[in-house]
């Protein structure tokens, strides 16, 4: 599912943000992709969001932890 961040950075893919729990972000993190012009999306394995089945089309992947 996606969430904010939709646009894609410069190479023309956003990255996919794995978020295992709800109150899980990406914190800071999420100002310094802004900062380098790198949008996200996130994936909420918690809500049972479905991974990707090509993951060849994303710019990075960025696993949270969780609980």
């Amino acid at each position: 599912m996606s969430r904010r961040g939709e646009d894609a950075d410069a190479s023309g893919a956003s990255w996919l943000v794995l978020r295992h729990a709800a109150a899980e972000g990406l914190g800071l993190i999420a100002n310094a992709l802004r900062d380098l012009g790198i949008h996200h999306r996130y994936c909420d394995a918690h809500r049972g969001d479905p991974l990707p089945r090509d993951v060849r089309d994303l710019g990075g992947l960025i696993v949270l932890g969780g609980p």
